[in-house]
């Protein structure tokens, strides 16, 4: 299926029950996330299926009676009347007596007759499945039978493809008719005749399909002949050599140009490669055309050769998204390339898809419970990629933007066998894993990686695809096989002769995830696993400590390592482990932003804005409320009586003018203000909290609440803190991910980013005001501007005062700065800007840290630390600790320290 997990689109959200879909933005979330994705599946059109409209259920007696030997079947497309007419040949092995047998179909075609021969057989059409009574009489247990169903009517048509299955009927920019057909989730069944199970594939198939000229039919398989079936018709011939997934029986028609060539295989063998592409993308079809047999050449040198060397590897441009379909490869993804950068050197569609020739095609799950098999690994080889292509840096930025995609709602690989909708769709089933088949299962893999070390993984990753070795040189077909993930982890055991066991039960056979607790005790740092149900798990943990990471075994789910003095250490440095991390619970904190003035600013640009003061110069406690705002601090944005968006901080709060975009708005308000960096999503389900107050009002703050008990908004407020248990109750009614993700079971690392541009431009803007105000002194307007870097007679009046640099005691002049206390931006007048008493002389990095609010003073000559600053950065800048005695400051430079203090200290807290 296609990787949509990695960036929830608009058209790929986990749904929590009863619930619309949320709207999640590509480009700018790094999902839930994700993806740029963060961030992503086949969840998202739970709301449309048909309840009857499922795959893989329950195998009724009368399907379990047989095997399935080869279909063949032979269809008539018309674009014009969007039908099909044809027949469906069918030739299968009986397992055990019964009086009749059932195939699937949509009751929306119709069944003309079922023949042996000349023979009819007597059946019936009801409910999605066809019943053909006097199996007895057709063949007896080990004996083959077949027989010939022709049908024909309009297939159900698929209203969000590939997600709602069925056929999709579009026109080319030219107008051509441009047809696809998709039906994972539903089943095959809802355009031809089959054994709708998972488990039961043809040996082979044949397909033929007759379209009007000059449209072409790519499917599966090698084209075996194309011939005139006459009045502007003509008939395709496919032919599969090798087993195939009904669902994976594709159809794609169109007025299609060809790029072909020819691999060499590492097996040995010369295959073709083909891509249908549609004429007017032709130029972008052949730059496309380049990264396939790239995509192909690390694919084989992973997981082993191409499995279906014997037929071809095919890709088709599609009017949907796109789909792992056996040999020929849906591909819709517009040519967008990847979500985490066009540097990332590959279309992540494409390469998602062709995974699946190997998860999914070459092994098949035996049943939908294990399709983690085909999603996590598939999804777990864009990661590989990307490290192969630009290292390990690029392999952990996508594994980190998978990681924010993981829900925790269902076990990835439940026990019990499970239909397709049970699998993915978190609306109609609440245990679904639904996309944790994706984002989930690639980090048990990637976490196992950690655990066995790369010789050994990738050595148990081959054989994953090819447990006998064997069978890499195989193309007749036997190479294909059912897979379960109990044999999976026999495979890792038998190549690693470890136990792990353990390691299958805690990560696939139930949904919480494991939490590392850290303490520091008599100078050693504790750690110790907790565990749901107190499973087993003696996952070990890396340490770094002062720039070396150490790797700390636990074998009885818990470890011990000597700090040797040292104080800071970060615990699993290069996010191996799939775990919650022990913290403060007031580590994420919860924010509800009033944007009813500025929503679409605000979201639309990445951030919060207020001013630092109401227009009377009064502290405003929803504004001192912005700096307040941490990096992974969850915003509830409120607009119009809905919550419209949620978000995560991603900066703490730094000065900056006010937002030009904002225009007329808040003409009051003061031009330099608060700024906090968000990534937000958009909501499509917008959840109104006054029709909620029930189960809302109980947690509403007793101070400074952004609602009225009735559930009315306060005008008054711009940013208001949200108790726990209100932003938890909140949560939940969105939907599972932001629940998830307020619970802290989704991990949302970000670094501290404070842009300057803003900044920079509105300096310059003074500094054009001040050049060209001509009732200055021409020099007067010269030591203002230059005073900007702390230059000219703002220097020297600063070094008659401050002779060395407070902090570090140098006292070189050639190494010291001449450092604002009130910045220059946001003097009051031309007299602060060059008054003696506003600067301190600072060496470069103390004038960094000062500026940028990580320290500040007291006036008594006590340093203070921001809470936001990085300690061990401080240190190895020869920083002293909080409250180290520089000396006291004269009355003229308290009072611009106050400012310094009260206005760039960042004040941002972890606890209160």
């Amino acid at each position: 299926m296609a990787s949509l997990t990695y960036h929830r689109t608009e058209s790929a959200p986990i749904l929590h029950p009863g619930d619309q879909p949320m709207k999640f933005s590509a480009s700018r979330f790094l999902p839930f996330l994700g993806a740029p994705a963060a961030l992503l599946t086949l969840c998202a059109a739970a709301s449309a299926q048909d309840p009857d409209l499922d795959s893989g259920l329950p195998i009724p007696p009368e399907q379990a009676c047989y095997d399935v030997l080869t279909y063949d079947l032979a269809l008539k497309i018309d674009p014009e009347k969007h039908s099909i007419e044809g027949t469906l040949g069918m030739r299968a092995r009986v397992l055990q007596a019964s009086e009749s047998i059932l195939l699937d179909l949509d009751d929306r075609l119709k069944v003309a007759s079922i023949t042996r021969g000349e023979e009819k057989l007597d059946f019936t059409h009801e409910h999605g499945r066809i019943r053909i009574r006097g199996l007895a009489e057709l063949a007896k247990p080990g004996e083959v039978f077949e027989f010939t169903v022709a049908y024909a009517g309009v297939p159900r048509e698929a209203v969000r493809p590939p997600w709602d299955g069925g056929f999709t009927w579009s026109k080319t920019a030219a107008g051509a008719p441009w047809i696809a057909t998709s039906c994972q989730g539903e089943g095959a069944d809802l355009w031809w005749p089959c054994k709708d199970q998972p488990d039961d594939e043809p040996e082979s198939m044949d397909i033929r399909i007759t379209v009007p000229e000059p449209l072409i039919c790519a499917s599966n398989g090698r084209l075996m002949k194309t011939e005139a079936a006459g009045r502007g018709w003509r008939s395709f011939h496919w032919r599969v050599s090798t087993p195939i997934n009904n669902y994976s029986v594709a159809l794609n028609i169109a007025p299609y140009k060809t790029i072909e060539g020819k691999m060499k295989s590492i097996a040995g063998e010369t295959f073709p490669l083909i891509y249908y592409v549609l004429p007017e993308n032709y130029d972008k079809g052949k730059k496309l055309f380049k990264e396939i047999e790239l995509d192909l050449a690390f694919f084989e040198s992973v997981f082993g050769p191409y499995p279906f060397r014997a037929d071809k590897y095919g890709v088709a441009e599609t009017p949907h998204m796109g789909m792992e379909h056996q040999t020929i490869t849906a591909y819709g993804n517009e040519y967008r390339g990847n979500p985490w950068g066009d540097d990332q050197g590959f279309d992540f569609l494409l390469h998602h898809e062709m995974a699946h020739e190997w998860w999914a095609l070459l092994v098949t799950a035996k049943n939908w419970n294990d399709f983690w098999i085909h999603e996590g690994i598939g999804t777990y080889a864009q990661a590989l990629y990307a490290e192969r292509l630009n290292g390990p840096e690029a392999y952990r930025h996508v594994m980190g933007e998978q990681r924010r995609g993981i829900a925790n709602r269902g076990a990835v690989a439940p026990r019990e066998p499970r239909s397709s909708q049970e699998m993915y769709f978190t609306s109609k089933w609440e245990q679904s894993p639904a996309g944790d088949i994706y984002n989930k299962g690639s980090w048990i893999i990637h976490s196992l990686r950690y655990l066995l070390g790369d010789e050994a993984f990738f050595r148990v990753l081959r054989r994953f695809a090819y447990p006998d070795p064997a069978m890499e040189k195989v193309t007749d077909g036997s190479q294909c096989r059912f897979a379960t993930t109990d044999e999976l982890l026999a495979i890792a055991q038998k190549e690693t002769g470890r136990e792990l066991a353990w390691y299958w039960e805690l990560y696939l056979r139930q949904p919480a995830l494991p939490e590392l607790i850290s303490e520091v005790k008599g100078g050693s740092l504790h750690l110790a696993w907790k565990t749901p149900k107190d499973l087993p798990f003696p996952m070990p943990v890396d340490v770094e400590i002062g720039g070396k990471i150490t790797r700390v075994e636990m074998p009885d789910g818990a470890g011990v390592m000597p700090l040797r003095g040292r104080k800071n250490y970060v615990l699993d440095p290069l996010n191996w482990t799939l775990c919650l991390r022990s913290k403060p619970r007031t580590a994420m904190r919860y924010w509800w932003v009033n944007q009813n003035q500025t929503y679409r600013q605000e979201v639309s640009g990445g951030y919060l804005w207020s001013p630092k003061r109401n227009a009377n110069r009064a502290r405003n406690p929803f504004y001192e409320t912005m700096r307040e705002v941490a990096p992974g601090d969850l915003v509830f944005s409120f607009c119009n009586t809905r919550i419209c968006a949620v978000g995560i901080a991603c900066s703490y709060a730094y000065e900056c003018p006010k937002p030009e975009e904002f225009g007329s708005t808040g003409r009051n308000w003061e031009r330099i203000g608060w700024r906090v960096d968000v990534r937000f999503t958009e909501l499509a389900t917008l959840i109104r909290p006054k029709d909620w107050m029930d189960v809302l009002r109980p947690h509403l703050p007793a101070r400074y609440s952004p609602l009225q008990a009735n559930g009315n908004g306060l005008q008054g407020v711009y940013l208001a803190r949200l108790p726990e248990t209100f932003a938890l109750t909140l949560a939940e009614l969105i939907g599972a991910e932001v629940a998830a993700l307020a619970r802290a079971e989704l991990v949302f690392e970000v670094d501290l980013h404070l842009p300057e541009q803003e900044m920079v431009l509105w300096e310059d803007h003074l500094r054009k005001q001040i050049e060209g105000d001509e009732s200055l002194p021409a020099t007067e307007r010269q030591q203002l501007v230059i005073a900007r870097r702390g230059q000219g007679q703002f220097r020297e009046g600063v070094q008659r005062r401050e002779t060395r640099c407070r902090v570090t005691h140098v006292d070189r002049a050639e190494h010291l700065r001449a450092s604002h206390c009130k910045p220059w931006r946001d003097c009051d007048s031309n007299a602060e800007r060059l008054d003696a008493n506003n600067g301190l002389m600072l060496t470069p990095s103390v004038d960094h840290l000062f500026d940028r609010g990580f320290i500040s003073f007291e006036n008594d000559g006590r340093l203070l630390v921001s809470p936001v600053a990085h300690i061990p950065s401080l240190q190895r800048m020869g920083i002293p600790a909080e409250g180290h005695d520089v000396g006291r400051f004269s009355t003229e430079q308290a009072r611009y320290l106050e400012y310094h203090r009260d206005a760039v200290l960042l004040r941002s807290r972890l606890a209160g």
